[in-house]
């Protein structure tokens, strides 16, 4: 049996490798574009402005929208709300609906890309 600190330490590693590559399950983050890309064996089914998707009420539209396509499988959507989450550093919640509650504040995703950006930087040295 794996202790809690072995456990948190894999976990990192994932996180790290998840920011260096940008990948979420078989979405990418394509930072210099601000979109998530859905592709299989290297060919692009969908792609996701995150300029779209500013705010809960446009979140939930992409998600809705996923859950329509018929090769949308309930872990393609989980891995797209994983992958905003993640890429959000966790806060996804906290970011667009704290408690329930609707903010009338936007993501600035090329705020968040930036700081990601300089995240692998510093991972790096």
């Amino acid at each position: 049996m794996r202790s809690a600190r072995e456990i948190a330490e894999e976990q990192n590693k994932i996180r790290q490798e998840e920011r260096k590559n940008n990948t979420y399950g078989l979405w990418k983050l394509d930072t210099d574009r601000l979109v998530l890309d859905y592709s299989v064996k290297g060919r692009q089914i969908y792609e996701i402005d995150l300029e779209r998707c500013n705010n809960a009420a446009q979140i939930l539209d992409w998600i809705v929208q996923l859950s329509h396509k018929t090769w949308a499988t309930p872990q393609v959507i989980y891995d797209f709300i994983s992958a905003l989450d993640r890429i959000l550093g966790y806060r996804l919640q906290g970011r667009v609906c704290p408690g329930g509650h609707y903010i009338d504040r936007a993501v600035n995703w090329k705020e968040v890309i930036a700081l990601r950006k300089l995240a692998v930087e510093i991972d790096a040295d």
